[in-house]
């Protein structure tokens, strides 16, 4: 999770994000999760289930600190 979170962080900070994009952004994670499970690319799964955890402990944190 770590290692996702350094490669994107040229994408920009988390905290701009609403909530809505945050989870909008995680489905989109979710369907690269499924489509690498389909593949059976192991390497991809591992790096997307990354993303997709990424993805939600960053909408649990906007949620959480704005009262969402």
């Amino acid at each position: 999770m770590l290692y996702k979170l350094e490669v994107h962080s040229r994408k920009g900070r988390w905290e701009n994000l609403d909530l809505d994009q945050t989870v909008q952004k995680l489905e989109g994670e979710v369907s690269e999760l499924t489509d690498a499970m389909v593949e059976g690319n192991h390497i991809k799964i591992i790096l997307e289930a990354a993303d997709v955890a990424n993805y939600a402990m960053i909408a649990a944190s906007i949620a959480v600190e704005r009262g969402k």
